[in-house]
């Protein structure tokens, strides 16, 4: 390895310990970084006006592991206030995927969705969420043993919200518009 690469491979490295302990002042369990997303914006569904707005986060983003259960999760490291958002992965999570948004339910919180700035970082993201709430609903099947009945989990409640594209897939459900 040469000396440039070396001095690179140990910089990033202290970047990583960096956001590691800064992860671990929110929630000392947190024991690893799986994945980082330079930039993501949060909206959340309105049930009664029946829209979405836009949620004062936005930021970095981290998905981790734990050392106790919930083993997986993710947070944003809010530019916008002093309060992060966090989500654990439980077995109650439910994942859509729809252009430039992931969009998330994880009964009784709402419905949100997360924008990225970047498509690369939310392609890798999806997938790396879907195999961990894969995993989750493994191993909590595994736990409650193979003839017990899976967790009930009610179907989102509202269409996921929409990025204005002049060339759309027709969705399964309309969507409201996006501010």
């Amino acid at each position: 390895m040469s000396a440039s690469a070396h001095k690179r491979n140990s910089g990033q490295q202290r970047v990583n310990q960096i956001n590691l302990s800064t992860l671990q002042k929110i929630d000392g369990t947190i024991c690893s970084i799986l994945a980082r997303v330079s930039h993501v914006v949060m909206y959340k569904f309105d049930d009664i006006a029946s829209e979405w707005s836009r949620v004062n986060v936005q930021g970095t983003m981290f998905v981790f592991t734990r050392t106790q259960a919930p083993k997986y999760g993710f947070i944003i490291l809010n530019r916008q206030t002093p309060d992060n958002f966090i989500e654990y992965i439980t077995s109650k999570l439910e994942l859509e995927i729809l252009e430039a948004f992931i969009y998330f339910q994880n009964p009784p919180k709402g419905i949100y969705g997360l924008w990225f700035h970047d498509a690369k970082e939310r392609e890798v993201t999806t997938k790396l969420l879907q195999r961990l709430l894969e995993h989750t609903k493994t191993e909590e099947t595994s736990r409650r043993g193979p003839n017990a009945s899976p967790p009930r989990t009610s179907p989102p409640r509202a269409p996921p919200p929409r990025q204005p594209t002049p060339q759309r897939p027709e969705p399964r459900a309309p969507l409201p518009p996006m501010p």
